[in-house]
């Protein structure tokens, strides 16, 4: 049944409008380094924008999500509009800021449970949320992203997914 929900989802007939904003910041609107660097850095400045490829704005630092700190990626294309939130946080606060997201968002559209191992051969159960707005805009939220001591909140849109993609190709025959 979610699997049809997600294929209903992707087709644009029954998503739920879900804006999906981080303190303000909307993936899918426009924005400027200014309000970026403002509006997550806050007074202490710890969020700083500037030049990326092909006339994007990068911007990087740190924030918090639900008291966590969380190192921030965010992206604004050439045309201003902001295509990607992503926070790393430590995957000690993930439940702090899955119950966080919950609240905020509702019900995932989908949730996946896998076991990950660490180096000793224990083995955990790792936990990835999706949800999926109307636009194809997508929020994942993953309790081990890179390794067991972090968690991931990825917001993205449509054109992070095609700007992935590009440089996937691009670096297939790098060598």
């Amino acid at each position: 049944m979610k699997n049809l929900l997600i294929l209903i989802c992707l087709l644009g007939a029954a998503c739920p409008s879900l804006a999906l904003d981080f303190k303000g910041v909307v993936v899918g609107a426009h924005s400027t380094p200014e309000s970026v660097e403002s509006e997550l850095g806050g007074d202490s400045k710890t969020v700083h924008c500037g030049s990326g490829l092909d006339g994007m704005q990068i911007c990087n630092g740190y924030t918090t999500v639900a008291g966590a700190v969380a190192k921030l990626n965010l992206v604004i294309d050439s045309g201003g509009q902001v295509i990607r939130i992503d926070l790393h946080f430590p995957s000690a606060f993930f439940e702090r800021v899955e119950e966080a997201v919950l609240e905020k968002q509702g019900k995932p559209l989908k949730t996946d449970r896998s076991q990950v191992q660490n180096r000793m051969g224990a083995t955990f159960t790792n936990i990835s949320h999706q949800w999926i707005a109307k636009n194809k805009t997508t929020l994942t939220l993953t309790k081990y992203a890179s390794g067991l001591d972090s968690s991931d909140l990825y917001f993205g849109s449509p054109a992070d997914t095609a700007l992935f993609e590009s440089l996937k190709k691009q670096r297939a025959h790098d060598l």
